[in-house]
């Protein structure tokens, strides 16, 4: 028996019932329609207003916002703060942002934020998708051979962060030797600081920390050489993601010290009152996590040649008007680094004083520094303050972010559903043609030919790659073929279309496998072409049996939208990794998204299930 389904009355056989289930059912599409088309342009900007002022030329700046309290995300704006707005709707603050802010003023610029993990940010920085890179980046040699960069505009000192009641009897020591009621800011020599470590621990050595990627690992090798001479009294533990997976392994007793710069030490002892931290100095840079400072990076070339000519030499002179850096007799530019070595080197080579002009000079620049940095503790007292709230308060405060977030997984999760569908439609009504009908056409054959080859190596590529690495492969291809902005959230969406097109061709072609051929033949025994046969019979049929698995695509999709976070998208995942960057708390972002996550999946599986249960009774 043929069963005609005519096409164009094919949904309204699909839900015809009642009068009153086929209105409701009328009305939930129209509603998912409309907000379908709300969320399209709440995402892509149609809502937001923007400044479309076209007087000052846009600096392009690449932030880490996980580099507290450098840059780190802030939870709303607030009136009065300093708190910026990036491209992808976060707000940001941290003394970097407020640098550049100033700069910005002084050299009449108008500011776009890009936000980034570290690797995407100096990608896009050697990309040149970006002007500038600041994020509490090191200034190292290997990193001067790749980048330009300008001089250091400050230095951090060398901290070690340990859980309190760990060392009570080095820290009670170490406090006695400081300046009253001054329970924060303890100092230690090197030296004096390898020599406690051997008297630590006799029978367990001390496990130190660090995370990946950082200055700080060549320090605990130095500090390992200098006291495990006798014995093993230093260990390294192996290296962790980032800085707030280091404070939970202190917090948990998985590592003794956390070796990292005084100010990220100061932030994290500010948000969590079970940790402690002391600074360690010595002239010798090799103890120093930070020993070239902090730069701001440029691309690699000629300083005339950039978007904004001689970009990095205003920027130096900007550095010069907020005291950050200093000038010589000569007219060249001093920071704190060069000031340092000169005064070292005094020491070294000859019995002369060292310049009172260059003490001053030092001074000056870190009482700068340090006034700006209490600014940035000042005024983010809320965000400071919310990881020590009780946990409910913590939920309730970071929910709006995460519902951004939430659009933006739903956008790649359903646009890429819809589009892939459509896509899909095509590809299996390709590789549904006969070629017997046209064999009298070289042509024709060879075009269909190549069409189901190129969709099967398609298919096996995509099946075969991991969606992250896709990611990663199409977005930084993209950018570095055209050189220009490229936005991440549009990799992510056609990531994902090429990969529901793929799912869904497949899911269509094992259904029409199970199709009676019967109705097929007699089809075209009656006079009906290939292209009538497909789209009032076989198209039909295999669509109502394939609309569960379609919809299992979905969940697909809304799962592996969160490897978009790797390239930026400021999904679901990246919300949580940014609120983790803010309040060092690694487990309460991931169980929050993990309970989006179980709601949007659990609803869309039960929908699912009711339409699976609709067709078996249409049956």
């Amino acid at each position: 028996m043929i069963i005609f389904i005519d096409k164009k009355h094919f949904f309204k056989n699909i839900f015809q019932n009642t009068n009153k289930t086929q209105m409701l059912k009328i009305t939930a599409l129209l509603i998912s329609f409309l907000f379908l088309i709300w969320l399209n342009l709440s995402i892509f900007g149609y809502f937001h207003i923007k400044n479309n002022s076209k007087k000052k030329t846009i600096l392009k700046v690449g932030v880490n916002n996980n580099s507290a309290p450098n840059v780190f995300k802030v939870l709303e704006q607030n009136e009065g703060k300093k708190a910026k707005k990036a491209v992808n709707s976060e707000y940001i603050a941290g003394f970097d942002i407020d640098l550049i802010n100033n700069i910005a003023d002084k050299l009449d610029l108008e500011l776009e934020f890009h936000v980034f993990d570290f690797a995407g940010l100096l990608n896009a920085l050697e990309q040149e998708t970006i002007d500038i890179a600041v994020a509490s980046l090191s200034i190292t040699d290997k990193r001067k051979e790749k980048y330009d960069v300008s001089k250091a505009y400050m230095q951090t000192g060398t901290s070690i962060v340990v859980r309190n009641k760990r060392f009570d009897d080095l820290l009670d020591n170490l406090r006695k030797q400081q300046e009253p009621n001054n329970n924060k800011e303890i100092k230690i020599n090197y030296n004096e600081f390898c020599q406690k470590l051997k008297d630590l621990e006799k029978e367990k050595p001390i496990k130190f920390i660090t995370f990946l990627n950082t200055v700080a690992i060549p320090v605990i090798e130095k500090i390992k050489s200098d006291t495990n001479k006798e014995k093993e009294y230093v260990i390294k533990n192996n290296e962790l993601t980032s800085s707030s997976a280091c404070f939970t392994d202190i917090l948990q007793g998985k590592s003794d010290m956390f070796i990292t710069d005084n100010c990220l030490a100061r932030w994290a002892c500010e948000i969590n009152q079970d940790l402690t931290y002391f600074d360690v100095h010595s002239d010798n840079l090799e103890h120093s996590t930070c020993p070239q400072g902090l730069g701001i990076f440029f691309p690699k070339k000629n300083d005339e040649d950039r978007r904004i000519p001689n970009l990095q030499e205003k920027i130096n002179a900007a550095l010069v008007k907020l005291d950050l850096i200093k000038k010589d007799e000569k007219g060249e530019f001093q920071d704190i680094i060069d000031l340092k070595k000169k005064n070292h080197e005094l020491k070294e080579t000859s019995k002369e004083e060292v310049s009172s002009e260059d003490k001053n000079k030092i001074e000056e620049i870190e009482k700068k520094v340090k006034k700006r940095l209490d600014e940035v503790f000042n005024e983010n007292k809320e965000t400071i303050e919310l990881p020590t709230k009780k946990i409910f308060i913590q939920a309730q405060k970071t929910i709006p972010s995460y519902l951004k977030g939430l659009k933006t997984t739903l956008i790649l999760a359903i646009d890429s559903l819809i589009v892939g569908f459509l896509l899909a439609i095509i590809c299996t009504l390709i590789k549904n043609i006969k070629l017997d009908y046209h064999k009298n056409n070289f042509l024709i054959v060879a075009i269909i030919k190549i069409l189901n080859t190129s969709i099967n190596a398609l298919f096996f590529v995509l099946k075969g790659i991991p969606v992250a690495a896709q990611a990663m492969l199409i977005y930084y291809s993209i950018t570095f073929l055209f050189k220009g902005n490229f936005n991440p959230l549009h990799a992510g969406i056609f990531v994902l279309i090429l990969n529901s097109l793929a799912s869904i061709t497949m899911i269509l072609m094992q259904n029409i496998k199970f199709l009676d051929k019967g109705q097929i033949e007699a089809a075209h025994s009656l006079g009906m072409n290939q292209k009538q046969v497909f789209l009032s019979i076989v198209f039909p049929q295999t669509l109502k049996r394939s609309v569960p698995f379609i919809l299992q695509q979905l969940i697909t999709n809304i799962k592996d939208s969160s490897f978009f976070a790797i390239i930026g998208v400021a999904e679901l995942s990246w919300k949580a990794q940014s609120n983790m960057g803010a309040t060092l708390n690694p487990i309460l972002p991931f169980v929050m998204i993990s309970c989006f996550y179980l709601i949007i999946i659990s609803m869309t599986g039960f929908l699912s299930k009711m339409l699976e249960k609709n067709i078996k009774l249409k049956k």
